[in-house]
């Protein structure tokens, strides 16, 4: 799963529907497409949802 592609279609339909999103939740999405595109620099094959998952299920 490409979460940075998700992400990104995401903002696109933000903008062209001109929805406001909150500073602070752009932010983090922002940090998490910086996130996947650093860890697949360094692992191509990288699924940060499946990483993040277990501290995911843990937060709920």
């Amino acid at each position: 799963l490409n979460i940075s592609a998700l992400l990104s279609e995401m903002f696109s339909l933000v903008a062209a529907h001109r929805v406001y999103l909150d500073s602070s939740f752009t932010s983090v999405v922002l940090s998490v497409m910086v996130l996947e595109g650093f860890g697949r620099s360094l692992d191509p094959d990288l699924d940060l949802f499946q990483c993040a998952r277990p501290y995911l299920l843990n937060m709920v």
